[in-house]
């Protein structure tokens, strides 16, 4: 059994380096040469690989395709996505299966107003002006809003330059459904690029209430 199973795999192995081998010359036809663009095929758990990959080369961000499945799978087997978001040290772009290309024009960072969005605003802001593209930071809640909304006069006074010069808008949002008002926003003011801040999991969030990260990853129709 052994034996079949390592030709079953080398075997495997060899048709995924033969797709790999022609796809890179047809997507370098289509990229800048600087861009050096370089193929590997590797065997193993798609997110384990995926994560290994990047801590063995220094990587800035990770790039992923985030393709459709059903509920129940979903919830059973979870996604490789979800898993290297949980598991990465860099930020995963996930892009998804139906999204099209498109210029990023306005970026969006859904905030829980922690303490680390002070410096993940500043990030964003960054790679915003990188794009030649305006910031949304919006929070959705669905109720008491007057802690958040003092939360927000402090980041105004943060970040009032940013302000004044249209480079950053801050919004808060009422709505019952966090995912729903995210959506809402996303559609309304056309936002091009969704920013999210990755937070800790633990078994039984998992099991009854999915991180909003993961949730908005699969729903999206935006990277």
């Amino acid at each position: 059994f052994d034996m079949v199973s390592d030709k079953v795999i080398m075997e495997l192995e060899k048709s995924c380096q033969r797709q790999m081998d022609e796809f890179l010359p047809a997507l370098r036809a289509i990229h800048d040469p600087a861009m050096g663009l370089q193929g590997e095929v590797r065997m193993g758990t798609v997110s384990d690989e995926i994560v290994r990959a990047s801590e063995e080369t220094p990587t800035a961000f990770i790039a992923t395709a985030v393709k459709e499945s059903s509920k129940l799978d979903r919830l059973i087997f979870g996604t490789s996505v979800n898993r290297t978001i949980k598991r990465s040290a860099v930020p995963v772009l996930t892009i998804p299966q139906k999204s099209s290309v498109r210029k990023i024009s306005k970026m969006a960072y859904a905030t829980d107003l922690g303490l680390r969005d002070r410096k993940v605003i500043e990030h964003c802001l960054k790679l915003a002006d990188s794009l030649h593209a305006q910031l949304d930071v919006f929070h959705v809640h669905d109720s008491n809003l007057d802690t958040e909304r003092n939360i927000l006069d402090e980041f105004r006074l943060d970040f009032s330059d940013a302000i004044e010069k249209g480079r950053l808008n801050l919004q808060l949002i009422e709505r019952l459904d966090v995912e729903e008002g995210m959506m809402q926003y996303i559609d309304e003011n056309e936002v091009d690029l969704l920013v999210m801040l990755r937070q800790k999991d633990y078994w039984l969030d998992l099991l009854f209430n999915p991180s909003h990260t993961w949730k908005m990853t699969l729903q999206s129709h935006i990277p």
